[in-house]
């Protein structure tokens, strides 16, 4: 009897833990040393930075886990295009997981006129958009899955179809592309896959900034493609979604017993009393350009990742001035160190300007990588249906006259501009390789923290 009542104690327990959990639960993805990103998608991902700013971010929090990005975005690209290139652009990398963004080429664009009344030819024709899509995601997924890669799904990013622009407005595109998400959710669902809701994200800071100004739009002016600030609400909802949210670090000092009480993800070291210690941390900051802190602030909870604290308790009343690496980085009260400062915007700091460093070369990185995104949108794409001798002549001769057809039309100047580009970058392709894994050793050696002497002076 007292074995069963165990035995129904544990499975109870069980049930309980299993109930307990988020209907959504996910085992959450943290990409570890050697592991490989595929980024997929379109123009959005191709020309796009909030992979930069992943990187930037993956980089400085976790300096000791080397991954490797590759951006598989190609402008104009959509779901059946992506499976196309699947093998020669994406798996050829052997990528460890995938982060996949479609849906704004394949929505259907032409059938959201911006009229309220919409025939019912038209809404059929936006079921059958929905079903391909659905289908060619898992087909996609499908494929990746067979090859190993684990899954990271995103929502569609949005069209703006509420800020006031010159811009016609086709609206309910973004209507389209919210059941696209909910399609993507449900793919997810069956491979136990996270899930990352740009578009939810990018809806809400996008009310907030038009709430006071109607105008103003977190993409371009085309309603489609983000400029930094998006991209950085983006990379935001990355972090969020799939990285467990780290502190740089917190330390909490005693200067009446002067020890240290808490030391999280650092290591701290008192030589004179409280007036000088030495301080290790594990990670950088996570340095945000000024430019983009407006936007930053109406990203919930962006205020609580990669917090660099630190509190002194029992200090003299007083007004303190801190000094890192004999550098003056602020003055700050004895209360407000009671309290915590928090350090992870402070660009004068000596690790800030470290981190900056290396957020500087994880941009660089991103524009080498969209040279062979040059190469890899023209051969795909623009030449997909050329044909005739594989000489650089005859590819410039299909492209000249594929893109006199197109003369007029709002891609024009693009495409001719991306054909010349092409012909400039293909004889340097092997070198941009070369380069590109260059800059990657360059981030995993810049981003290693190294140990800072604080000094506390009263004023």
């Amino acid at each position: 009897m007292i074995i069963q009542n165990k035995i129904k104690s544990a499975l109870l327990l069980f049930i309980i833990a299993i109930l307990a959990r988020p209907l959504n639960a996910q085992e959450l993805p943290l990409f570890k040393n050697g592991d490989v990103v595929a980024l997929i998608g379109d123009s959005i991902t191709h020309g796009g930075s909030f992979h930069a700013f992943l990187q930037v971010f993956n980089a400085t929090q976790f300096p000791n886990e080397k991954v490797s990005y590759y951006n598989c975005g190609i402008a104009g690209d959509n779901t059946p295009g992506t499976i196309d290139r699947i093998e020669k652009d994406i798996l050829i990398h052997n990528p460890t997981h995938a982060l996949i963004m479609l849906g704004m080429n394949d929505v259907g664009r032409w059938l959201y006129p911006g009229t309220k009344k919409v025939d019912q030819e038209t809404l059929k024709k936006r079921e059958e958009v929905l079903k391909n899509y659905t289908k060619n995601m898992e087909k996609l997924s499908a494929l990746l899955i067979e090859k190993g890669v684990k899954l990271i799904f995103t929502t569609p990013s949005i069209y703006d179809q509420t800020v006031v622009l010159e811009k016609k407005n086709n609206f309910g595109i973004n209507d389209g592309l919210i059941d696209f998400g909910n399609a993507v959710q449900e793919i997810a669902k069956k491979y136990n896959a996270p899930v990352i809701d740009f578009n939810t994200a990018m809806l809400a800071v996008n009310k907030k900034i038009q709430t006071n100004d109607k105008t103003a739009t977190i993409v371009g002016l085309d309603r489609i493609h983000p400029g930094d600030n998006g991209h950085l609400v983006m990379a935001y909802e990355i972090i969020k979604t799939i990285i467990p949210v780290a502190f740089t670090s917190t330390i909490e000092i005693d200067a009446k017993t002067m020890k240290v009480n808490s030391a999280k993800n650092c290591t701290v070291d008192i030589k004179s009393g409280i007036k000088k210690f030495q301080v290790l941390q594990n990670a950088l900051p996570f340095p945000v350009k000024e430019s983009l802190r407006t936007t930053e602030k109406l990203i919930p909870e962006s205020g609580n990742i990669a917090r660099e604290i630190l509190s002194i308790k029992n200090l003299e009343e007083g007004k303190y001035t801190l000094l890192i690496d004999d550098i003056k980085v602020g003055s700050y009260s004895n209360s407000a160190l009671k309290e915590g400062i928090n350090l992870s915007r402070n660009s004068l700091t000596p690790q800030y300007k470290q981190a900056t460093k290396v957020s500087d070369l994880c941009f660089e990185y991103r524009s080498t990588n969209d040279k062979l995104r040059t190469i890899a949108a023209t051969e795909f794409r623009s030449l997909k249906e050329f044909d005739g001798p594989n000489t650089l002549e005859a590819k410039k001769a299909f492209l000249e006259a594929k893109n006199e057809k197109s003369k007029g039309k709002s891609w024009y100047f693009y495409e001719k501009k991306k054909a010349k580009e092409y012909f400039e970058v293909l004889p340097k392709k092997d070198s941009i390789i070369k380069a590109l894994d260059h800059i990657r050793t360059e981030i995993y050696t810049a981003n290693k923290p190294v140990t800072h002497t604080y000094k506390l002076i009263k004023i």
